[in-house]
């Protein structure tokens, strides 16, 4: 996306089921893949951009945005609450919890809790699951007197080496390699 110097930005940060209810539409669909606003609501984006536009001030505009989408949200379909306990119970790294796990608890199939999440979050529960460990991992790794042992401990792994090639899977570069570059920047990876 190139930006010129005139260009405005509003962000929004949605919870792990927070974007279904009012988007009526799997989220899975959207996964790994950047999509017009305009394209999944048609003309009701466009007319809540044109009235954002003409408002001053930044926090007249979060809350215009804020109340346009809690309009939305008191017709919208909330998530199946299977999924946002299994989103919980995955956050825990250090409970080592499984989607079979989370089915168990629930009574429900795990295949079935798959779709669930799918639908409703964007991504496998196990993928889920990855990110969120790995983001904690680098939470972590910001504080310079944290060992890489004690982040074992806490995110998860079973082993140093399920540790270095999950990391590098992520990153492209060891836990050693990401620790001489990045410094407290927990959003971005420096890269060569």
């Amino acid at each position: 996306m190139e930006i010129t110097s005139d260009y405005r930005a509003l962000g929004i940060r949605f919870t792990d089921t927070g974007l279904y209810p009012l988007l009526q539409i799997p989220v899975s669909e959207l996964t790994d893949q950047v999509v017009k606003l305009d394209d999944i609501w048609a003309n009701r984006f466009s007319s809540l951009r044109d009235r954002l536009m003409k408002i001053p001030g930044i926090e007249s505009k979060f809350l215009l945005v804020e109340k346009y989408l809690f309009q939305l949200l008191q017709t919208a379909e909330v998530p199946h609450p299977a999924t946002t306990f299994t989103a919980n119970l995955l956050k825990n790294a250090s409970m080592n919890y499984t989607v079979e796990d989370a089915a168990n608890r629930l009574n429900i199939s795990h295949k079935h809790l798959i779709r669930l999440f799918n639908r409703h979050v964007g991504l496998p529960p196990k993928r889920f699951q990855r990110i969120f460990r790995f983001q904690q991992v680098l939470k972590l790794m910001s504080h310079p007197d944290v060992d890489s042992s004690h982040i074992l401990e806490i995110a998860g792994y079973y082993d140093q080496s399920h540790f270095n090639r999950e990391f590098k899977q992520f990153t492209g570069m060891t836990p050693r390699e990401y620790r001489a570059l990045a410094k407290a920047d927990l959003h971005s990876v420096l890269l060569d």
